[in-house]
């Protein structure tokens, strides 16, 4: 049942007794009149209401509701204590996009969904690159080792959806609802606000190159050897003659062997890694 309607026509009823009784003089007398009175203000009240102000009361409510579900996933929760500049600006965000959204549905059309996944994947991944490296080597392993599942669910699905993914700055974001599981979603939620977490209460220092060449070196020399002149793409991903695929194939290939070093080695190469993108 939707309450606020019901309240704003309760509202325009009372306008509209209150105004006829002021127009129509001796109501019970001109019973008739003032009947066709009250209807008449009461539909003026009602399309006013309808118009300008039940889109804003319902856009608040949404808002108040979509935080509401936000502050339920842990990852949100991690962000508003540890990040509330950018909790706020997810939540203005999404605010934004119900009022749009409210107004939209008055003139009879439907706002674009993908624009506010679109922002909040922004926001996720401006997290991401900021607390990424100096979260735990635990956090940093986990997160990465969703990544790498992630990558490879979209790459199965063909297309240039891997290569959103990763590079979301050079394409249109993903809308990641359509494409992966509901357990690596949750997967990717709860390693997030592990990253935000620890990255906050005990921040880890960079590693030195010197300090990860050794456990890297191998590594890229084997994906070369394996690649071959393919490796320069990861260079420049953004330049028009960029193969997608074998972008996206490369850069599986690297995370996954990386992620196969012992957690101690594997934390501090993805931490170098993730400091410099």
């Amino acid at each position: 049942m939707n309450w606020i309607s019901i309240g704003l026509a309760a509202l325009s009823g009372a306008l509209a007794a209150a105004l006829a009784s002021v127009l129509v003089r001796n109501p019970k007398e001109k019973r008739v009149y003032y009947a066709i009175v009250f209807i008449v203000c009461f539909a003026a009240f009602q399309a006013l209401s309808r118009e300008l102000i039940s889109p804003h009361i319902n856009a608040w409510n949404g808002a108040r509701k979509a935080e509401a579900a936000l502050l339920e996933i842990p990852a949100f929760q991690a962000i508003k204590q540890y990040d509330p500049s950018t909790y706020e600006s997810l939540v203005a965000d999404l605010r934004e996009f119900i009022k749009k959204e409210a107004q939209s549905q008055v003139l009879g059309v439907r706002n674009d969904e993908s624009r506010i996944v679109g922002a909040v994947k922004r926001r996720i991944a401006e997290i991401v690159q900021k607390r990424l490296p100096s979260a735990s080597d635990e956090a940093v392993v986990s997160y990465m080792s969703v990544m790498v599942s992630e990558m490879g669910e979209l790459h199965r699905h063909g297309g240039d959806l891997c290569y959103r993914f990763l590079f979301p700055q050079h394409s249109t974001p993903i809308d990641g609802r359509k494409y992966f599981s509901k357990q690596t979603q949750e997967a990717d939620l709860a390693a997030l606000a592990q990253v935000i977490r620890t990255s906050a209460e005990k921040p880890q220092a960079i590693p030195r190159e010197a300090d990860v060449m050794p456990s890297l070196e191998p590594i890229i020399v084997e994906l070369v050897k394996e690649f071959g002149n393919d490796m320069d793409m990861l260079r420049n991903p953004a330049a028009p003659t960029t193969d997608k695929a074998k972008v996206c194939s490369i850069t599986i290939d690297l995370y996954s062997r990386v992620l196969r070093l012992p957690q101690n080695e594997s934390s501090r190469v993805l931490r170098f890694m993730l400091s410099q993108a």
